[in-house]
């Protein structure tokens, strides 16, 4: 069987390569995008498992492409964890209303954002 594929969405070298480490370390399959355009190509093109996004990106910022892939239908069915530093009530909020499955603040344990993305992708394959 496959593992699951992770495309994580962040302009920081530094968070890129821990989420990364983290990820590859517990086997799952990663790409990666350094800015927002690049992300919504990339969710249309491989189809990820999931997505952790940066709500901070140059070119389109995490919470536009949340609304745009939700928008979507070829890739609104692909859950989206918000990963970032910004830990404002209005854009954990909007990232929720407008879909995202969770949303966690940098910085973050990596057993506790592995927990998170393998209960987020256990709920995605129970739903198709």
């Amino acid at each position: 069987m496959q593992p699951p594929t992770v495309l994580i969405a962040d302009d920081d070298t530094v968070s890129m390569y821990l989420l990364r480490h983290c990820l590859t370390k517990a086997g799952f399959a990663v790409c990666s995008a350094t800015d927002g355009r690049e992300a919504l190509a990339l969710m249309t093109q491989q189809s990820p498992d999931l997505v952790v996004l940066d709500v901070m990106m140059p070119v389109m910022d995490g919470l536009e492409v949340l609304r745009r892939a939700k928008a979507d239908p070829a890739v609104r069915d692909i859950p989206v964890i918000m990963v970032t530093s910004r830990e404002l009530d209005s854009d954990i909020l909007d990232a929720v209303k407008i879909g995202a499955a969770d949303y966690l603040v940098k910085p973050i344990a990596p057993s506790e954002f592995l927990a998170r993305v393998a209960r987020v992708i256990a709920e995605r394959r129970r739903a198709a």
